[in-house]
């Protein structure tokens, strides 16, 4: 039996659309996270949020131990977000490095990171999409209201939105997604390696690049550094 497991996190940290480097508004403030799993022999989806980091921690233990854990963005933001709330570096090293970051990986191949919702689109999950786009500038509000039980939908979306696009990818041995052109571009992919895979591909062209970020800046924060 196959299992796949994905988690995120949102956190109450507000930080403006247009900011690209996070690394100044550190610490994150957890918010909540959840966890989805999917199973290869049972239909649908099994699915925890949790309002205490060290919670989820415990959870994504158990996902990588019975399983495969995916995130987007999980070696360069939720783990940093779970390091930070809970003190538990070295776990959530070990966890980040174990897991399978999709677009770490993507980023491995060409050198530039991806977004979830851009990949989403590709794969037409346009609905999931508008109401992400609509609800992210609405977690900070939300939190400060006490709107739990919309913060806890948002990350229900977005988490099972992540395995959605995961069993996509797996199943079509390939990714589509909007490039910045706003056109449709597609990849054959065969396999999605765990981040201490992924770290050993081969490098891309960057010599175009001004300014290229490097793959040990998604892991400085596991020795205490900025990212």
């Amino acid at each position: 039996m196959e299992v796949k497991a994905v988690f995120s996190v949102e956190i109450s940290n507000e930080i403006p659309d247009t900011v690209k480097d996070w690394e100044k508004y550190r610490p994150f403030k957890f918010l909540c996270g959840s966890i989805a799993y999917s199973s290869s022999t049972h239909q649908g989806v099994n699915f925890f949020i949790y309002d205490d980091p060290t919670m989820l921690l415990q959870r994504i233990n158990t996902g990588i131990a019975g399983g495969r854990l995916y995130s987007w963005n999980g070696l360069g933001f939720g783990f940093v977000a779970l390091a930070d709330s809970t003190g538990c570096i070295e776990d959530c090293a070990r966890f980040a490095n174990l897991h399978t970051d999709v677009m770490f990986d993507f980023f491995c191949r060409h050198g530039y990171p991806i977004s979830l919702l851009s990949v989403a689109h590709g794969f037409g999950f346009d609905d999931e999409v508008e109401r992400i786009m609509t609800n992210n500038s609405k977690v900070c509000g939300w939190a400060k209201e006490g709107r739990t039980e919309e913060i806890a939908l948002h990350s229900r979306m977005k988490t099972v939105l992540i395995l959605r696009v995961v069993e996509k990818i797996e199943e079509s041995h390939g990714i589509v997604w909007i490039n910045s052109r706003g056109q449709l571009s597609m990849e054959t992919i065969e396999y999605l390696h765990p981040v201490c895979e992924a770290f050993h591909l081969q490098e891309p062209d960057m010599s175009y690049m001004s300014d290229p970020k490097t793959r040990e800046s998604f892991i400085s924060w596991q020795r205490g550094g900025k990212q």
